[in-house]
């Protein structure tokens, strides 16, 4: 299949939507030796579509032949889109005083310019990505043209079975499930909710309660229409307030009925005003009112994902929860997998699951990560670039379509998971390849990679490197266990259950799970960005931190502890008094050493690790990750 897409993307065909049997061949046999199989495809080029855009072809059963029949049909009625307001309106000459004038009064356009059409192109194609570079209108009608005919419906299935086939027959389905499912009257029914009073932890205050009921103010409002992106405002207000737009969501790959589309409502701009308004209101108070283990809609709090056993669900270590619809089709939705030979699931009534599983989108699994685990991670990369005409982009477009794209496909993976060193590498292939060949089979690499990764002040182009990347986000979350950080649940688990009162320099590895040898062996790399600044001494350990100027005392003296009389676990409080160092006398040569060194005591009242230069960001730890090379003469930033 790998080479079926390479050769589909190098000559530039498109796939176009298809309703009926997503098999088109079987091989005539029943029982458990019956196979079917998609062989047959309708595959188009941009000028095709363009000639036919609402084209799409019946999938139908085999009958005679061991192939299915693929009906192709076409050139149905198109229903009229909603008012959209385009961007590059507001470059014509006197837009402003227009709108300021009349209104309502139209306004007749000029010629535009290449950048006007551009913009223009890029909202409509939904592709953010392409901020700056090349016009590439072809690229983009091409986009637009593919995105339209992959979004219609063509056919659908009525409740009692019947396949319903045209725009307003398709429609009007779609209207009567819908005002069935969400119009109507409802039962009203008052909820006594005193009985959960027992059980929260947190009730608004008088004081708090009033400050969610004040008045709106014009800032308010001002605020929640200038937060709207550009691109998606819609422009005017609805003439209905109880009114909204929905967009169908498919639930599964191939949707036959109404009801295998989920419903996303698209408020107008005075619904997402109000939405906005009410929800910095609610930010004030939500942390008060929903319990620290919850992650979702409080911002700061975070959930970390290394591997199974760094999970815990609703206090018990070991345990995942996850959702079953997708995979079975009955009532018990709930499967909980334990390492080892745990009987949780016999205790709790639950079935058992098996590991490893998907979880947030990831693989969740008990072991190392395997190159077989992020098959869905290259999977996603090669749908990126076989849904890419590569023909229409130069050299410069590529380069931006890999730094705002491509880059950002696995970020995700490398915040949670060390990737395996054969990942990496497919991907940075992948990338490479995209950016010398494009979709032809020729070319080749002109400038090594390592220079292609470096800074364009540097004489490179800027794309990251997945290595260093993967190493940087990694290190992120030995930033949050330094600091202690209390707004994640995952650190204070990694605090109690794996480090122990333990400082993670000096963790020793032989015990360790496969991910957290690796994560202790890359934490070498931050020493050079991190700053120890000494307090009180309550927090820092005497002889495992790297408080001291040589590092963890106990790595350069073994014997420190017992020539001092201070155990390995002392808090560097032990040798402080009244913010003056006060080290046990010693004429042994290893604790002069010691003292020689010694920091200043800041003036902070508390232990505090700092990041050398300033504000902690990923890109600051990959800056310091990435060796610098010289500035390449004139080019200045």
């Amino acid at each position: 299949m790998a080479e079926f897409r390479d050769v589909i993307t190098e000559v530039g065909l498109i796939h176009i939507p298809f309703t009926g049997c997503p098999f088109t061949w079987h091989n005539c046999s029943e029982g458990s030796r019956s196979l079917w199989r998609r062989l047959d495809r309708v595959l188009v080029n941009e000028i095709w579509l363009a000639h036919w855009p609402h084209a799409s072809y019946l999938s139908a059963l085999p009958g005679t032949s061991d192939h299915s029949p693929l009906v192709l049909g076409g050139g149905s009625k198109v229903f009229g889109g909603i008012f959209r307001f385009d961007n590059f309106l507001t470059d014509l000459p006197g837009f402003i005083d227009a709108v300021r004038g009349v209104w309502r009064h139209q306004i007749y356009g000029t010629c535009m310019a290449v950048e006007l059409e551009a913009s223009m192109l890029r909202q409509r194609a939904k592709m953010s990505w392409l901020t700056q570079g090349d016009q590439c209108s072809k690229y983009f009608f091409g986009k637009i043209n593919a995105r339209r005919s992959m979004q219609r419906v063509y056919q659908i299935q009525n409740s009692a079975g019947q396949l319903i086939s045209g725009s307003e027959q398709v429609a009007a389905e779609f209207v009567t499930f819908f005002q069935s499912l969400l119009g109507g009257t409802r039962r009203r029914r008052i909820l006594n909710l005193d009985f959960v009073q027992p059980y929260l932890q947190h009730t608004l205050t008088i004081d708090e309660a009033n400050a969610l009921l004040l008045p709106i103010t014009h800032n308010e409002i001002k605020a929640a229409f200038f937060d709207i992106s550009e691109d998606s405002a819609p422009g005017r207000l609805l003439k209905q307030l109880n009114a909204t737009l929905l967009v169908l969501l498919p639930k599964v790959q191939l949707p036959v009925r109404v009801s295998e589309f989920r419903p996303i409502a698209c408020c107008n701009v005075l619904y997402k005003a109000i939405t906005k308004i009410i929800v910095r209101r609610m930010q004030q108070v939500l942390h008060l009112l929903i319990d620290y283990s919850q992650n979702a809609f409080v911002p700061g709090r975070y959930s970390k994902l290394c591997s199974y056993h760094q999970i815990c669900a609703n206090g018990v270590c070991g345990l995942v929860w996850t959702s079953c619809e997708s995979r079975k089709e009955h009532h018990n939705s709930v499967e909980i997998c334990a390492a080892g030979q745990a009987k949780y699931p016999d205790i709790l009534g639950f079935q058992e699951g098996s590991l490893p599983i998907k979880y947030l989108g990831l693989p969740l699994t008990s072991s190392r990560l395997k190159v077989a685990d992020c098959q869905p991670l290259i999977d996603r990369l090669n749908g990126r670039l076989a849904g890419w005409n590569h023909l229409n982009l130069s050299l410069a477009g590529r380069t931006q379509l890999i730094k705002s794209v491509l880059n950002s496909l696995h970020t995700y993976w490398a915040s949670v998971f060390i990737l395996p060193k054969a990942i990496v590498k497919i991907i940075e292939g992948k990338v490479r390849s995209f950016l010398w060949k494009g979709s032809t089979s020729s070319g080749h690499a002109k400038v090594a990679w390592a220079q292609i990764c470096k800074t364009t002040e540097e004489g490179g182009l800027g794309v990251r490197s997945v290595l260093l990347m993967n190493q940087a986000l990694m290190l992120k979350q030995v930033w949050r266990i330094l600091q202690e950080d209390p707004r994640s649940i995952w650190v204070a688990w990694v605090l109690r259950h794996r480090l122990r009162n333990q400082s993670i320099w000096t963790l020793n590895v032989a015990s360790l799970p496969w991910f957290w040898k690796k994560l202790v062996k890359i934490c070498s790399l931050l020493k050079d960005g991190l700053v120890y600044r000494v307090g009180d001494g309550c927090k820092f350990q005497l002889w495992n931190d790297i408080w001291h100027p040589r590092g963890p005392l106990i790595r350069h003296y073994p014997r420190g502890p017992s020539i001092t009389g201070l155990p390995s676990d002392s808090l560097l409080m032990t040798v402080m008094h009244q913010g003056q160092w006060c080290w046990p006398s010693s004429t042994h040569f290893d604790i002069q050493q010691i003292i020689a060194e010694l920091p200043t005591i800041g003036p902070q009242q508390f232990d505090t690790i700092n990041w050398k230069s300033g504000q902690f960001t990923t890109q600051s730890v990959y800056a310091l990750l990435q060796p610098p090379s010289p500035r390449v003469f004139g080019i200045s930033c």
